[in-house]
C-alpha cells in the first residue's frame, strides 16, 4: 500500500499560485515513486485503483502517461483498475490504453493481480 503521508511536505515547498491540481499530481507521483523505489524487491506491477475517482483532470492523465512510459522502459507495468467512463475517456485520449493496458470499468485490482506473471 502507498503511504500518501510520506511526501506531505513536498506540496508545501512549492511557490504560491501553482495550480492545486498540478501540485496534487506532483505530490502523488512523488509518493508512488518513493514507495516503488524503496522496496527491497524490484516492483514489476503497479495497480492504480480508480474506482473512487469519478474524474481525472488532464494534468493527472498526462502524469500517468509519463509515469507509464518511464516505468515500462524499466520493466514495470502500470495497470489501471475500475475506471469510470469519464476517466476512461480522458486516459484513452492521453494514450494510456495504447500501451497495452486495457482500461475498463469491470477489470478489478484482483483481476489484474491474478493475471500478472512476474518476470524472473
Amino acid at each position: 500500500m502507498i503511504d500518501e503521508n510520506a511526501a506531505d511536505g513536498l506540496a508545501n515547498s512549492f511557490l504560491a499560485g501553482v495550480d492545486p491540481m498540478l501540485l496534487e499530481a506532483i505530490r502523488r507521483r512523488a509518493v508512488v515513486h518513493h514507495q516503488i523505489y524503496s522496496e527491497a524487491t524490484p516492483v514489476q506491477l503497479v495497480v492504480w485503483d480508480l474506482s473512487t475517482s469519478p474524474y481525472v483532470d488532464v494534468v493527472s492523465a498526462r502524469m500517468l502517461a509519463e509515469v507509464e512510459a518511464a516505468w515500462a522502459s524499466q520493466g514495470k507495468q502500470l495497470r489501471l483498475a475500475e475506471a469510470h467512463a469519464d476517466v476512461r475517456d480522458i486516459l484513452r485520449a492521453e494514450g494510456l490504453e495504447a500501451h497495452g493496458s486495457r482500461i475498463d470499468r469491470r477489470t478489478s485490482v484482483e483481476d489484474i493481480v491474478a493475471a500478472f506473471r512476474p518476470v524472473s
